[in-house]
């Protein structure tokens, strides 16, 4: 039997490039002649392979597009490859108990995938919205809705789900770069945004995880003896 063809790519799962089976390919290449003055023609062409790749590590598979047009090229003169995943790759793994934790509201957890998926593709603007809404979203669960923003915003943070020493990061930062992007059409660096993915999911694990873990710590551990009269 022959071996099949392998290469390196990134792994969604595995979290880094592993090596990966190239399970299908298929390839393909067109040309066609076009007009661009009289009895004059001048051909193009294009071509693409497609293949269904299996992570050798984990077992997972997705299909690998790589494209070419002869009109889109290098300053060399060599065609530019586009490639593309599916799923796309991930740029940045989830938390562990993002799948794990059945404590996890749906709509706290619907929130963050669709942010990942956001953050997955590179529409960063729409990543600030997202993590706007979800803070948002997170703030009327815990305190209510006061009817607006601000008001909402004091109520969390007199409910201490926040430090104090943190409130002015959480007004400017975590809520003001949604707002940013809301109001006044701001796109955030990639950077910034994973910034502000580590310190909501830092509170959203503070609100939703730590609390229903430790709620199962030491069952087992045995009560202090009482000292005798």
């Amino acid at each position: 039997m022959e071996d099949q063809k392998s290469r390196r790519l990134h792994c969604n799962e595995c979290g880094r490039l592993t090596n990966h089976t190239i399970l299908h390919e298929v390839t393909d290449h067109w040309s066609d002649a076009i007009e661009i003055g009289e009895n004059r023609e001048e051909s193009i062409e294009g071509g693409g392979t497609y293949s269904t790749v299996k992570c050798l590590g984990c077992d997972t598979i997705s299909y690998l597009t790589e494209t070419w047009f002869s009109e889109e090229t290098e300053p060399n003169g060599r065609p530019i490859v586009n490639t593309k995943r599916y799923p796309p790759s991930m740029a940045r793994r989830h938390p562990e108990w993002f799948t794990n934790l059945l404590s996890l509201p749906l709509e706290i957890r619907e929130f963050l995938g669709e942010i990942y998926v956001a953050l997955q593709n590179g529409t960063l603007r729409l990543c600030a919205l997202g993590i706007r809404a979800l803070i948002e979203q997170t703030m009327v669960a815990k305190v209510g809705d006061a009817g607006t923003l601000g008001a909402n915003i004091n109520a969390f943070l007199n409910a201490g789900y926040v430090a104090q020493q943190d409130y002015k990061l959480f007004r400017e930062k975590v809520v003001g770069l949604g707002d940013a992007a809301m109001h006044r059409g701001y796109t955030p660096a990639s950077e910034d945004i994973h910034t502000l993915l580590d310190i909501t999911e830092a509170l959203i694990a503070s609100i939703y995880v730590h609390p229903h873990r430790a709620a199962r710590m030491g069952k087992d551990m045995p009560s202090r003896a009482r000292k005798k009269k």
